[in-house]
Order: structure tokens, then sequence, then C-alpha cells
């Protein structure tokens, strides 16, 4: 019985399953071990490199696309319910009501070319009022 008969490779997860037993065996024989799996996992990663078609050369980076997974590990929670509409929700979907566009505190000036506050000391008001400053006399 050869070593790749104990090793499960899921590619999905990423897993390398060895189900050999390590009873009586050696602490440098299990690194060993854990090594020659880890080299497995990465000869497939490589494998599954070959398939692909956007690599970019350059900097020596692929993007693999991995099979389904063969495992499927539990949640350890329900996955979380929708919350209900409230009220305000509802009107809002009913009527179609949109939230408005936040304005931009700055806003471009004309007279002096800059970007200045929208309100505020420098405003554009403010410097639209300093410019000007000859008005017609109204009767």
């Amino acid at each position: 019985m050869s070593n790749k008969d104990h090793v499960n490779i899921d590619m999905g997860n990423l897993i390398v399953h060895n189900a050999e037993m390590l009873e009586g065996i050696s602490e440098e024989n299990v690194i060993a071990k854990a090594k020659q799996s880890v080299a497995l996992l990465i000869k497939s990663l490589y494998d599954l490199k070959k398939t692909q078609k956007n690599k970019d050369f350059e900097y020596g980076q692929y993007e693999v696309e991995l099979p389904d997974k063969l495992l499927m590990f539990p949640r350890q929670f329900p996955l979380p319910k929708a919350k209900p509409m409230t009220k305000w929700e509802r009107f809002k979907k009913l009527r179609d009501i949109r939230q408005p566009k936040k304005r931009s505190r700055l806003v471009y000036d004309d007279i002096t070319r800059q970007w200045v506050p929208r309100w505020s000391k420098g405003s554009k008001k403010k410097i639209e009022k300093e410019a000007n400053w000859i008005t017609e006399d109204k009767n």
C-alpha cells in the first residue's frame, strides 16, 4: 500500500487528509508526513494552475478557480433571518421615495477660481456679495 492510498485531497476546501495511523511514530516522521501532505496540496494547486487562463507573468501571480468542495462543514449557528421591514421602509418602497443626494461642502467659485465652502466664513455667497458691491437702487 503506497502513501497516496491514505491521502485524500479536497481542493475546494484546500484540505489534505492523511488516514495513516500515527501511533508509535516519532515526531520527526510526523513532521515529514505533514511536509509531504503540504507538497501534495501545492502540486495539486500547480496542476490546477496549468488549466487556468488568467495569468500575470510579470508578478508571478496566478488566479486559480477551485473545484467544488467534497466536504461540507456544518455551521455553528443557523443563518441569520431576514429582518422585517419597518413601516417607514415599506412606505418608502410603496411610494418610491429615494434618499436625496448629499450636497458637497465645497463649491467652485468663478470669481476666485477656487473651491470655497458652500456656507460659513469665506463662502461663495459672501464672496459674491463683496465682488458685487455696486447695486442698482430700487425705487
